[in-house]
């Protein structure tokens, strides 16, 4: 007689195979999550990390931004004692030039010839003036034009006036040139 097997083996390599998977697929999830876990902490270590360094730029951007105001504080404090310097070494230098040109127009001065007004508008200058002939003006213009701290000059009117009754006539006149400085004194001024 054939020998029959009873037992439920079939049931039993089923119920082993469900176990296997079981456990397979236990593991897989374990694995998975252990992935997913450390995925997870890999990316928030990451996004902490990034995060302190932006606050580390912000930080730094605020440091950069104050020291940036300071700057501008400073060199518009530079450029305001820069200023201060260059009007003290403007009037420095151009202390002794007023002394120049009256030591200047009173050389060229000739007789005969007596100012009444001089005005001084930057570089131009104005003298009104009376003269005992016209030819002692155009000697005067002349002196004027042959001088090294004046220039330009031009005779804006002459007028003839008589004093008293039967006294003499004079040349009333009008004169503006332009004051100079030449460069030869200049330089000799700075260098005292």
């Amino acid at each position: 007689m054939a020998k029959l097997n009873l037992l439920p083996w079939r049931e039993e390599l089923k119920k082993e195979r469900e176990n296997r998977f079981a456990v397979i697929l236990m593991f897989c999830l374990l694995c998975t999550g252990a992935v997913v876990f450390s995925a997870h902490l890999y990316m928030e270590n990451w996004i902490a990390f990034q995060n302190s360094r932006n606050d580390y730029l912000k930080a730094e951007i605020e440091r950069a931004k104050k020291a940036n105001e300071e700057i501008k504080t400073l060199e518009a404090e530079r450029e305001r004692l820069y200023a201060r310097m260059r009007v003290i070494h403007t009037l420095q230098s151009n202390r002794s030039e007023i002394v120049h040109l009256f030591d200047e127009i009173a050389l060229r001065l000739p007789d005969g010839i007596y100012f009444t007004s001089l005005i001084q508008k930057d570089r131009q200058i104005s003298i009104e003036g009376m003269a005992q002939s016209n030819a002692f003006i155009t000697r005067l213009m002349r002196q004027f034009a042959d001088s090294k701290w004046l220039s330009k000059p031009t005779l804006g009117l002459i007028t003839v006036v008589q004093e008293g009754e039967k006294g003499r006539k004079y040349s009333k006149f009008k004169i503006t040139f332009n004051q100079l400085t030449p460069e030869t004194d200049k330089k000799a001024d700075d260098g005292h």
